[in-house]
């Protein structure tokens, strides 16, 4: 059944009546996951995901797709939490996505439009939401005991991996202490024998994995690169249970590492999880609090403790608002203090030149706002509670923007070197991405509230449609703003670890254009829709991305040239 057939009830339950096979495999069985070592198949390397949890074939349910624009029939003082949908996968195991994920953003974007227009879409429907969890929320590897201990890779073939992912990477997330990391695989040599180490061949392994996909590479070459990084990804899939037996700072690295390769791969759901894993070791061994100044730290490892606290601190918000669901900690939790890059703290305050330090201090103040949104969409509270603390933080959004020097400020041309400018389009993506949310959340929750008196305490907070729009028009610019020079090649960081935005920017334009088919904006939406999609097949890896999900785009173009036509 397909999901918006046009004889299909929208109100109540959405039941499917069996998954087809996903678009990896390649039989109606449980086949093998696409990054699974050849030749082993989950009978083999032990008990497969598909057992645990019963057959498929039982078909997928979601919950919830009406309560995304219900409205509520009287204003009660009764505390409530903004709805969300729960997909099942099978007859026992779920997901849970909130209001202001990207799946629930898509699904309420095509019931408004379709509301209007229906059977434009086709035969595309939105099953992708089973499809896709399936996809995001698991590893998609499946572990065996048997593995040899790899032979170590040639340093002058791994070199560009390296440098990728140093240049393109870890200024936005500063994971490993890059000198400490290069004289270790400087030591490294392939003809010597050298005593297995679990962590430091994890770290090893998945900083060429993360590289591999980095990587400024011509279109020819995406598919060899991506086959190379899932080859070092295997490896450290299976290290993983070792790694993790003693909670440790390096303990910390491999799993942040971990989840940057997720997101990567467009499986937010999972890097979610393993970023929490990830937190709750940090707390463990204490660094969410302010290193004692008696522990005898050297200067760099405490630059580190702070750095790898801040950097799940952030994924932990990046990611639970990209999947609607709750963060792991808030900043009450935390006194670890946000040092720069720098070596030099008072070097950096008081050079003028704009360096990757500064990009990773806004990038973590940026954090702290979307940690705050993540907490009001997913506490209990009424309609103006909730918009209240919603125009706080649309305050604190227009006033952080105001404060970055206008060389690198979201609206305005990036006059700043080319070395660091890809840093300053993912600041402007996240700002962007994060100013549609906060005024989607606003939208949909005076939408749904039959007291509108609540939206009218402030301005911006009664123009929320309107600047959620502006939002997903000026992310589609910023990306048209960082195609590729004359060189041909394909920048896949940062955009990369951001793909998933893409799908509700266009969403969102996708709802305004059936919602207003006769305005000249209109036009210049679907072109904007044209262009998203283009950056999003450009900017997501080949394995990232389902077919099910690419056919709904481009249905959904297909349908809004029609409209507009």
């Amino acid at each position: 059944m397909q999901f918006w057939n046009p004889p299909l009830d929208l109100s109540g339950n959405i039941f499917f009546e069996g998954l087809s096979p996903l678009p990896f495999t390649a039989a109606p069985d449980y086949a093998v996951p696409p990054f699974m070592p050849h030749g082993v198949s989950p009978t083999q390397s032990g008990t497969s995901s598909a057992s645990l949890r019963g057959s498929r074939e039982a078909g997928g349910k979601v919950w919830g797709i009406d309560s995304l624009a219900r409205r509520d029939p009287q204003e009660t003082p009764v505390p409530k939490i903004l709805p969300g949908l729960f997909i099942r996968k099978d007859a026992l195991d779920s997901n849970f996505i909130g209001l202001n994920s990207i799946g629930a953003t898509i699904a309420f974007c095509i019931r408004e439009a379709l509301q209007s227009s229906r059977g434009l879409l086709g035969a595309a429907g939105l099953d992708f939401l089973i499809q896709s969890s399936i996809h995001i929320d698991e590893s998609g590897y499946s572990r065996s005991s048997n593995l040899p201990v790899p032979s170590i890779p040639d340093k002058n073939s791994t070199e560009p991996a390296i440098n990728s992912y140093f240049e393109n990477v870890h200024p936005i997330y500063p994971i490993v202490d890059e000198a400490s990391f290069r004289a270790f695989r400087d030591q490294l040599n392939p003809s010597c024998d050298r005593e297995f180490d679990h962590i430091q061949y994890s770290r090893l392994y998945l900083i060429l994995a993360i590289g591999e996909i980095s990587r400024n590479v011509s279109d020819r070459d995406v598919r060899e690169a991506e086959q190379i990084s899932r080859n070092y990804y295997q490896q450290c899939w299976f290290w993983l249970q070792e790694c993790i037996a003693i909670p440790t700072v390096n303990t910390v690295q491999i799993l942040l590492l971990h989840t940057i390769f997720y997101i990567h791969c467009s499986k937010g759901g999972f890097a979610w999880v393993l970023c929490g894993l990830a937190i709750r070791i940090a707390q463990s061994i204490g660094l969410h609090r302010r290193s004692p100044e008696d522990f005898d730290l050297s200067e760099i490892d405490v630059h580190l403790r702070s750095q790898l606290w801040w950097v799940a601190y952030r994924l932990d918000g990046f990611l639970s608002m990209n999947q609607g669901r709750p963060p792991c900690v808030t900043g009450l939790f935390s006194d670890t203090q946000l040092v720069p890059l720098a070596a030099d703290p008072e070097q950096w305050s008081s050079s003028d030149e704009i360096t990757a330090s500064h990009f990773y201090i806004w990038s973590s103040t940026l954090g702290q706002i979307q940690h705050r949104f993540c907490r009001v969409v997913s506490q209990a509270g009424s309609t103006s509670a909730m918009l209240s603390e919603l125009s706080a933080i649309d305050a604190s959004l227009v006033s952080w923007c105001s404060e970055l020097p206008i060389e690198c400020r979201p609206g305005e041309d990036i006059i700043i070197p080319n070395s660091i400018k890809h840093l300053a389009t993912s600041l402007h993506l996240e700002y962007f991405n994060m100013l549609r949310a906060t005024h989607w959340a606003s939208f949909t929750c005076a939408h749904a509230s039959k007291d509108q008196s609540a939206s009218r305490s402030s301005p911006r907070i009664m123009a929320s449609e309107t600047i959620c729009i502006s939002a997903a028009r000026s992310f589609v610019k910023t990306l048209n703003d960082t195609i590729a020079d004359d060189k041909g090649c394909a920048r896949r960081t940062p955009l990369c670890l951001q793909t998933d935005y893409f799908l509700a920017a266009l969403s969102v334009l996708y709802r305004n254009v059936f919602k207003a088919p006769k305005q000249i904006s209109a036009k210049a939406d679907v072109e904007y829709i044209r262009a998203g999609i283009l950056h999003l097949e450009r900017s997501t890896h080949s394995f990232s991305l389902s077919q099910l999900t690419r056919g709904l785009f481009q249905a959904m173009l297909t349908s809004a040239e029609s409209l507009v036509a």
